[in-house]
């Protein structure tokens, strides 16, 4: 069995949860899922492991049940609704359960949806069963790649079989590089059908313009990333500089009031052709240019900023895992000029 050759803070910035969509059954209102997503995404961001949305093959599904519902005789009348939320950690391959907790929750309301909303909202992201959730199931998570890399493999196999190649290259750049010997093995099985994985992106002029509201539904979406308070960081260019190479970003901040931007050069880690973990050498965002301390920096609305990563020369950049605002969020095969 593999090895876990990480410190458990670095495990954890390496672990992907997303939220699974799913019905949440007849009973329960429209709109009550993002509520709940909303909460969960939170919390696993709070614990070091979210990303945007559902992941490649570890999400929690909610469920919810109602308990009870009663009307009040009041002007207006008043809904209280008893609800039970079971948050199951759950592998997509198999659908086999991992891990799972449960709520009881009251809300009020002077209808159904503001009823179920007041009662989810009362999950705190920071309850200690939800760190418990996440704690068992960091570890758990870490034994199924390090004992069950060979699924993964074959898995990947049948896609280039089918000639799904880009499915096959997510499921394993999904692979933590915690899991050291599964990671290096999907990294080679990569390398074998890499070239057949279609083009993503266009690549741009050494000197990009500023994109027009035209020009942005053309806007590749796997080359930029909505972070969880609506900033949007977009990939730009990335090229080569005598020994360095120099990525290229721009974050935009469309969501009217001022939004902030917090990170570290240590928590931007480029994956190479290879496989490997390259440490940044500056990070700037806007005005900020930092080798080694934290950077906290305030987007404007309407106003873009430039965020400038530098490497040691790479000839191809396999991945960008970035942490922002205590999130994980990935950039897939940026291209280079």
């Amino acid at each position: 069995m593999a090895q876990n050759s990480y410190s458990k803070a670095n495990d954890e910035e390496r672990i992907a949860i997303g939220v699974k969509e799913t019905s949440l059954g007849e009973d329960v209102p429209d709109g009550s899922f993002t509520v709940l997503s909303n909460r969960l995404s939170k919390a696993a961001s709070l614990n070091g492991m979210a990303v945007q949305g559902e992941g490649p093959v570890f999400n929690m599904v909610p469920q919810v049940s109602v308990l009870d519902k009663v009307v009040a005789g009041t002007v207006p009348p008043m809904i209280t609704t008893e609800i039970e939320v079971a948050v199951k950690l759950v592998q997509s391959l198999d659908g086999k359960s991992y891990e799972q907790v449960n709520f009881t929750l009251k809300g009020v309301g002077q209808n159904e949806e503001k009823s179920f909303t007041d009662a989810l909202r009362k999950i705190d992201a920071r309850n200690p069963k939800l760190r418990a959730f996440f704690r068992e199931g960091k570890e758990k998570i870490l034994e199924y790649y390090n004992g069950h890399c060979d699924i993964i493999l074959a898995k990947a196999d049948g896609h280039v079989s089918a000639k799904r190649y880009l499915d096959a290259y997510h499921l394993l750049i999904s692979v933590p590089p915690a899991s050291r010997e599964c990671f290096d093995k999907c990294m080679e099985k990569i390398a074998e059908f890499g070239d057949m994985v279609p083009p993503e992106y266009q690549v741009p002029d050494p000197q990009p313009e500023e994109l027009t509201p035209d020009d942005k539904p053309s806007v590749d979406p796997r080359k930029r990333v909505v972070l969880a308070n609506g900033l949007v960081i977009q990939y730009e260019w990335g090229r080569n500089f005598g020994e360095q190479t120099i990525l290229n970003m721009k974050i935009v901040n469309e969501t009217g009031s001022d939004q902030k931007i917090k990170t570290d050069p240590d928590y931007i880690t480029l994956i190479n052709g290879q496989g490997e973990e390259i440490k940044m050498k500056t990070l700037r965002i806007g005005s900020r240019k930092e080798r080694y301390s934290h950077i906290d920096y305030t987007i404007l609305p309407g106003t873009p900023v430039e965020m400038e990563c530098i490497y040691p020369k790479n000839d191809y950049v396999r991945q960008l895992v970035m942490k922002i605002n205590d999130n994980i969020y990935r950039l897939d095969r940026l291209p280079l000029r």
